[in-house]
């Protein structure tokens, strides 16, 4: 139940039971989310700019400019 509602794989949650028994919170404390999320790609954007656009007064895409217009680093 605990690995469903986390959307994690149940090996994780008995991991962190395992280390909880061990440790206590110290023992799954390192596990906690770290940095910015995951960044999402709309990929179906991405291939419609690349296959069918340009931008303005340029040949191609570069990646930078992709970027930038996609809202991602």
């Amino acid at each position: 139940e605990i690995a469903e509602r986390l959307e994690v794989d149940r090996l994780q949650v008995a991991r962190w039971r395992k280390r909880y028994l061990e440790y206590r919170l110290a023992g799954i404390e390192r596990d906690l989310p770290r940095g910015a999320p995951p960044v999402k790609v709309d990929v179906a954007r991405l291939v419609e700019l690349t296959t069918q656009s340009k931008p303005e007064a340029m040949t191609h895409w570069s990646t930078r400019r992709m970027a930038a217009e996609l809202g991602v680093s």
